[in-house]
C-alpha cells in the first residue's frame, strides 16, 4: 500500500483546520472501505452504516468518526439448516479476515465474534508519522452485523480528505449505504437501551453514546430531504 506523502497531510491539515493525525487516520480508514468493498462471499453483501457512513459517503455530519459499521446483508442464509449458516458465517468472517490481512496488521487477540459469528470485529493497527492525538484510538475499529435492512441501500462514493482536496478520484467509487432514516433508527434504538443502562465509571461504560444524539440532531435538520 503506498502511504500518502508524509508533506501532504500536513498540507490537508492546514486546509481543513485539524490535526494531521486526523487527516492521517482517516486516509487509513478510507483505504479498510475500499478493501471491504470488494470483497464477494456467496450472495453475502457489505453495506456500509453507522456514523462513519453518515460522514463519509452521505456528508451529512461533520463529526469524525473513527470507527467503521457494516452491516452484511444474505438473502440465502435463513433458507439453510443451522450447521450450514454456521459454517457459511465462519467461512464469511475468515474471508473478511484474510482479506483484510493483505494489506493491513491486525492482532488475533482483538478479533471478536459472538452469536455464531453474526456479528465480529477486528482492530486494524496502522502505522503513523506524527504524534497521536489523545482524540483517537491507536486503532480502526471495523465491526460486522448480519442482519436484515427495512429499507433499499444507497450506494455512494467514499474519499479521503487527501483525494478529496487534491482533486483525486474516489477511493471507493460506489458501495452500498444504509439509508440514512434507518441509520437514524438505529441510533434512537440505541440510545433507548444505552442510556439507561449507563453506570459511569464502570469498565463497560460508553461515554461515546452521545455521538449518536450529535448525529440525530444533525440527521433531524435533513428532514426536507429525508423522511424523518
Amino acid at each position: 500500500m503506498n502511504t500518502p506523502d508524509k508533506n501532504l497531510i500536513e498540507e490537508v491539515a492546514l486546509i481543513k483546520g485539524i490535526s494531521e493525525a486526523f487527516v492521517e487516520k482517516d486516509w487509513y480508514v478510507t483505504q479498510v472501505i475500499r478493501k471491504i468493498s470488494k470483497i464477494r462471499y456467496e450472495d453475502f453483501q457489505v453495506i456500509f452504516t453507522g456514523g462513519t457512513a453518515l460522514s463519509k459517503a452521505h456528508r451529512l455530519t461533520q463529526r469524525f468518526s473513527e470507527d467503521i459499521d457494516f452491516r452484511v446483508i444474505t438473502s440465502s442464509l435463513a433458507q439453510k439448516s443451522r450447521s450450514e449458516q454456521k459454517r457459511l458465517l465462519s467461512a464469511f468472517k475468515h474471508s473478511v479476515i484474510a482479506e483484510l490481512k493483505t494489506a493491513f496488521q491486525m492482532d488475533e487477540a482483538y478479533i471478536m465474534a459472538r452469536n455464531e459469528n453474526r456479528f465480529f470485529s477486528v482492530e486494524i493497527n496502522y502505522p503513523t508519522s506524527f504524534d497521536p492525538s489523545i482524540a483517537l484510538r491507536p486503532h480502526i475499529l471495523v465491526e460486522f452485523t448480519i442482519t436484515d435492512l427495512a429499507l433499499p441501500p444507497i450506494h455512494l462514493p467514499v474519499s479521503s480528505f487527501i483525494n478529496e482536496l487534491s482533486s483525486q478520484p474516489p477511493e471507493v467509487e460506489s458501495i452500498g449505504c444504509t439509508d440514512p432514516v434507518e441509520n437514524a433508527s438505529d441510533k434512537l434504538s440505541a440510545i433507548v437501551w444505552r442510556i439507561p443502562e449507563r453506570a459511569r465509571g464502570q469498565s463497560d461504560d460508553d461515554p461515546d453514546v452521545v455521538r449518536h444524539i450529535h448525529d440525530l440532531s444533525i440527521l433531524s435538520d435533513q428532514r426536507c430531504y429525508y423522511s424523518f
